[in-house]
């Protein structure tokens, strides 16, 4: 017999959104530490000691950053994660989103499912959605209508306004 599934009541639900959301902040700062600490010639065991951690788990750390160093630097994930612990505002978070490069990836832990993942769990809202899909599809207009121009076909700038508004309205669709 499938378990059936107790509802959360909202403020537990806002309680362990916030606590995922430190969580998930911590691994990041601790990647960051890890990374400066090695720049600055400090032994894993060094590095272990000073953030109370063992040799292998710092070992962990340095082969995922070397594996991917994209792990370290801001992303959708971080900057949602900041404002649902209140370390800055919507309006701040909605602000550092745009500044992303969120490309439309549809591959798991990708920015583009992220930010799909954000909105599902009501850490951003349709709106806020709106405006970073927006950013988003301009910049997927700009570099059509840029390979255009290499190829001397001029697009209008009309031309340029409605294929944002048609890709923004895929994107937003896409999301919800």
């Amino acid at each position: 017999m499938p378990r059936v599934k107790t509802p959360v009541p909202p403020v537990l639900a806002q309680r362990a959104a916030a606590l995922r959301a430190r969580r998930e902040l911590d691994e990041v700062e601790e990647m960051r530490f890890v990374m400066e600490a090695v720049a600055h010639g400090l032994s894993q065991d060094d590095i272990a000691e000073v953030i109370g951690a063992s040799q292998a788990t710092i070992s962990r750390i340095v082969k995922r950053i070397a594996q991917d160093p994209r792990v370290t630097r801001p992303s959708v994930k971080e900057i949602v994660n900041r404002a649902t612990v209140k370390e800055i505002t919507r309006s701040k978070m909605v602000q550092e989103l745009r500044t992303l490069k969120i490309g439309y990836v549809k591959k798991p832990d990708s920015e583009w499912m992220n930010l799909r993942g954000a909105l599902h769990r009501g850490l951003l809202s349709k709106a806020e959605v709106e405006v970073v899909a927006e950013d988003a599809a301009r910049k997927i207009v700009a570099r059509v209508t840029h390979s255009m121009d290499l190829e001397a076909q001029h697009v209008p700038q009309s031309a340029v306004d409605e294929m944002v508004r048609e890709t923004t309205a895929k994107l937003v669709a896409d999301l919800g």
